[in-house]
């Protein structure tokens, strides 16, 4: 079958050369002014084999700037900036259109004018919500920034709205000068437009809030401010549905959301651009939305997020999607659309060059030759334990790369997703998981995170090991191609649960007494693996933080109601763990960056069978975390208190059920979504906790995450979705 994804297509009178979209990344190396440099007019002609190119946010005035080194399209300096870039991607045959963008409340009184507040649709703080400032004016070469709160923003008024939707219309005039082939306006992410349409972001009682309609007003009238300028046709609108991006939250969100599409296409709009969530453990957006999307809209739907190129061969063949937007990928990789076409390995991306900075890791990716890099080998992962936070983690990492097919495997049915296929299987039975594997024999690399509990340290020996066992047994039979098991290990293997252990822990430590199973599975992997021609590599992560609910070892969710049910008693939240413990130094892993290092250790050359410390990178004590996680909940951080709270929470599912019904929540049982038994084991620790991550680094794994951040954005979307009030 034909794949649709290097097909031509008409965007109203504009003929694309393929499907291929780019879809704006703020890259932030504007100059002075805000003014678009040669190096940009560079970038983007190296990436016009796209069939639509959409740039970064653009913002439209001065107001509507929240981040340092973005390019704005309100003076006449920067429009003629753009003209570089524009003849840069016309002279390679590309299109182009501008992104309007107005970031609303995500701003600092350093980059608004006059140093006044920034505006929205109402005075709401989105906390935690952070934007880039350049305090020291070095500007984007020096890449000398800094991340801080967005301020409190003041609620536009009446008279101001249109000319808001002035500012709108002028840029995209500006944009036609300076030689665009259309516009997209951004109401995704979060930003002014969003503001405006999410109810939990709008309580404006004007002719703007309130009811869906008037929600939906503001967008209305910038859409139709911009048609009159550039054409129906030459404009795309931007939504971000089902997602709670940047602090927006919508209490109906797929009605709020089809009223948008069908109000697009009653305007006539050339396109509507569908940015889904794209973050590693974000929840697929579900098939029967997209069609009452693609029955909502009829002209040209695009899609953007986690896609390879099978999935979106899939997406347009299923009728859901006219084009699809590659993000990420087309940084390292400027002529994308022939090394997908060509299906050879892709470039991976420096992080550390994504904003600010100049030519490295901007320009400097080199294109593809045929001739040195040949055709690449298909990637099948099995990820064993997929249910779980770290699987659930790893698959969704692995979705996002362009080169892997996932197969999950887990205790309890999972639903299909897409690209990912799902084997239900008893591990510890031998039989069971030899019969339900033999459809893997395409298997190139095993992600193993299953993992029995059992009441005492001695217990977990057994079970742990026949599981690992009867995958690898079974898998070394079904798989010849199989190159590489990946091991999920803990500080276990340093003795951490018995006490204090030697801090920083290393790789290199001896093992404590036994038995231990993380070290009894590494000592039998390794004693497979000799003599055969795959390898292994042992993850070591500390506590491990993410999103997954029904998962006993889910600390942030654990907090998070332990926080609310406190606040509805009305006490303060106190820290439940020894003393010792509020003072100890501690590191954690967040998921997302877990399934990061595991699989970068699992592709890296040279480093088979050899285990990584893998953490966010940064140390904390409760101590100075505990008040700040009680100010996110709007509570009085008590003194700590040190409890049992298996036993002290046990009889709290009465008043869990009461707040349920109380706000709305979505029910879940109390009793499976995560263990309090392990939260007393975490809060137990008083002693350090912490290993030396630097053979990674040295090793050039350089991913790391703010620890704070992995527990407030897991708040913020169990927030959204209702988990807690």
């Amino acid at each position: 079958m034909k794949n649709l994804l290097f097909s031509e297509h008409r965007l109203g009178s504009i003929r694309l050369k393929n499907r291929i979209v780019m879809p704006p990344m703020t890259r932030s190396r504007a100059g002075a002014g805000n003014v678009p440099t040669p190096l940009m007019a560079a970038y983007y002609g190296q990436r016009a084999g796209a069939g639509l190119q959409i740039t970064e946010g653009t913002q439209i005035s001065q107001q509507g700037q929240g981040y340092a080194w973005t390019p704005g399209i309100y003076s006449e300096a920067q429009v003629a900036g753009w003209k570089q870039v524009t003849a840069a991607v016309h002279a390679a045959g590309g299109v182009i259109f501008a992104q309007l963008w107005h970031v609303g409340r995500l701003s600092h009184h350093s980059l608004q004018p006059n140093g006044g507040p920034p505006v929205s649709s109402s005075a709401l703080l989105a906390r935690g919500v952070r934007v880039f400032i350049d305090p020291e004016n070095g500007g984007a070469e020096a890449a000398n920034g800094e991340q801080v709160q967005h301020d409190m923003p003041r609620a536009l008024e009446t008279a101001e709205i249109p000319l808001v939707v002035e500012d709108f219309a002028r840029a995209a005039a500006n944009a036609l000068k300076a030689g665009f082939d259309g516009v997209e306006l951004h109401g995704a992410n979060g930003y002014l437009i969003n503001q405006f349409l999410d109810s939990g972001a709008n309580n404006r009682t004007d002719a703007y809030g309130g009811s869906l309609e008037n929600r939906l007003r503001f967008l209305e009238e910038v859409t139709q401010a911009v048609i009159a300028v550039a054409g129906a046709d030459r404009v795309g609108v931007r939504i971000s549905p089902l997602t709670t991006l940047n602090g927006t939250v919508d209490a109906h969100p797929e009605e709020t959301y089809l009223a948008v599409a069908s109000m697009l296409d009653r305007l006539g709009v050339g396109y509507l651009h569908v940015a889904e969530a794209d973050w590693d453990d974000a929840p697929p957006m579900p098939d029967a939305f997209r069609e009452s999307l693609r029955q909502c809209f009829s002209r040209t739907i695009i899609c953007s997020g986690h896609y390879n190129s099978a999935k979106a061969a899939h997406a347009l063949q299923a009728g859901w999607a006219d084009m699809i937007g590659f993000g990420r990928p087309f940084i390292a990789n400027p002529d994308l659309p022939a090394r997908l076409e060509a299906g050879v390995q892709l470039a991976e991306p420096d992080p550390a060059t994504f904003f600010g900075g100049g030519a490295g890791g901007y320009t400097d990716y080199p294109v593809y030759s045929a001739a040195s890099a040949g055709k690449r080998k298909p990637k099948t992962a099995l990820v064993v334990g997929a249910a779980g936070v770290i699987g659930q983690n790893l698959v969704q990492h692995l979705l996002t790369l362009p080169d892997w097919n996932v197969t999950g495997v887990a205790r309890r049915p999972m639903p299909g997703c897409g690209n990912v296929r799902y084997i239900q299987a008893d591990l510890l039975d031998a039989t069971d998981t030899r019969q339900k594997l033999e459809i893997c024999s395409e298997v190139t690399h095993v992600f193993y995170a299953a993992y029995q509990d059992r009441p005492g340290w001695a217990e977990l020996v057994a079970p742990n090991m026949t599981m690992l066992q009867n995958v690898v047994t079974a898998i070394q039979e079904i798989a010849p191609g199989l190159r590489h098991i990946s091991l999920m290990q803990g500080y276990k293997v340093y003795g951490a649960h018995l006490g204090a252990f030697p801090t920083p822990a290393r790789e290199t430590d001896a093992a404590p007494m036994p038995p231990e199973f993380n070290y009894a599975q590494q000592q039998w992997l390794a004693g497979q693996q000799e003599g055969r021609a795959w390898n292994w590599s042992a993850i070591r992560p500390s506590v491990v933080g993410g999103s997954a609910l029904h998962n006993p070892m889910n600390l942030a969710l654990l907090i998070a109601v332990y926080a609310s049910m406190l606040k509805e008693l009305g006490l303060p939240l106190r820290f439940p763990g020894k003393p010792g413990a509020y003072q100890a130094l501690f590191e954690m892993t967040d998921a997302r960056l877990l399934a990061k290092g595991t699989v970068w250790a699992a592709e890296r050359e040279n480093a088979g069978n050899q285990a990584y410390n893998i953490s966010n990178g940064d140390l904390f004590r409760w101590s100075r975390l505990w008040p700040r996680i009680a100010d996110w909940f709007s509570m009085q951080a008590g003194n700590p208190l040190h409890m049992s709270l298996e036993v002290m929470m046990a009889d709290k599912k009465q008043l869990w059920s009461a707040m349920q019904k109380k706000y709305g929540l979505v029910k879940h049982d109390y009793d499976s979504l995560f263990s309090w038994a392990f939260g007393d084991f975490v809060f137990s620790w008083d002693y350090d906790f912490l290993a030396d991550g630097s053979k990674a680094r040295r090793a050039g794994f350089h991913e790391y995450v703010d620890t704070e951040q992995m527990f407030f954005e897991p708040f913020e979307g169990f927030r959204s979705d209702k988990i807690i009030p």
